[in-house]
């Protein structure tokens, strides 16, 4: 029968023409362009499904950042969108965090050298200042030390010097030593000690430097004298001395005379010095008194 050969000719060709379409159409969707599609910010492993199920190649890169999370695309290269043919390749730059740095030493620096240290290896400053005896200005310590290693962007405290603190000092004035040490330490001072001669009783402090009430650095030394006792000194003889002399040689031993009257009968007695209390040779408190007995004719 004719016709039925016809029919299958017919549907053999059509089978043909399908087919041989078919063929041309990969061909041609093959070598067609694809989008680029867009990774930022996404984790590595969703970055290269995606490339992949776009027919892309994903090539990763890695590098540290202060920005974007460990594991997470920081950028790719096509951009997304940009139409490449199938098979080809996206760089993608993954980030693997902070990169860890040396803290550098900046104790003894000014704090504008401490931050040009910081900012070298990017970390963050952060200035306390304090009481030091190092010059206002100067870095007296810091947070984290030097020569440990930690993330980039890490704050760093760095402790400033404002000068020595400025404390009050106590009045010890007429303690004991021991007190007054006690009590000077205590405020924060050293304390130095001598001994002199005064009219504080023996063993109290007599004087101090600096004064009751002053300000003075904090660690400095207050120096406090120690009293021994009122200064002796040697009574000068005056005896058959005219009173005015006998007066003049006493202030000049630094004590004060006194004078009483001795009546004589000898005219070469007159206004002459007949005694003294205390006796010549002996010791007295400076300032003390020494009586003289002072002739005359007619008490």
């Amino acid at each position: 029968m004719p016709w039925l050969l016809v029919a299958l000719l017919i549907v053999a060709a059509a089978l043909a023409g399908w087919w041989a379409y078919n063929q041309i159409q990969e061909q041609l969707d093959e070598r067609a362009p694809v989008g680029v599609p867009l990774v930022v910010g996404l984790r590595q492993e969703q970055a290269i499904q995606l490339i992949e199920e776009a027919g892309l190649e994903a090539d990763v890169e890695q590098q540290p950042s202060l920005e974007v999370e460990e594991g997470r695309v920081i950028e790719q290269n096509p951009k997304e969108g940009t139409s490449v043919s199938r098979d080809s390749t996206v760089t993608i730059t993954v980030s693997t965090g902070p990169r860890e740095v040396e803290v550098p030493d900046l104790v003894g620096l000014t704090y504008e050298e401490a931050v040009d240290a910081l900012n070298e290896v990017n970390l963050e400053p952060r200035r306390v200042e304090v009481f030091s005896q190092r010059q206002p200005g100067e870095v007296v310590n810091q947070d984290p030390k030097s020569g440990e290693r930690v993330d980039e962007g890490t704050e760093v405290e760095v402790r400033v010097s404002k000068g020595v603190r400025q404390v009050g000092v106590p009045d010890v004035l007429g303690q004991s030593e021991s007190s007054a040490r006690s009590e000077l330490e205590a405020a924060g001072f050293e304390v130095s000690v001598t001994e002199a001669p005064s009219d504080t009783a023996e063993g109290l402090v007599a004087s101090q430097t600096p004064s009751a009430g002053t300000e003075a650095p904090q660690g400095s030394t207050v120096t406090i004298t120690v009293s021994t006792g009122p200064e002796l000194v040697t009574v000068p003889n005056v005896v058959g001395e005219l009173q005015s002399s006998a007066r003049a040689l006493i202030r000049a031993a630094d004590l004060r005379p006194s004078v009483v009257c001795e009546e004589v009968t000898d005219p070469g007695q007159n206004n002459v010095v007949q005694s003294q209390d205390p006796s010549a040779g002996s010791q007295a408190s400076s300032g003390s008194i020494v009586t003289i007995a002072v002739g005359h004719l007619a008490c």
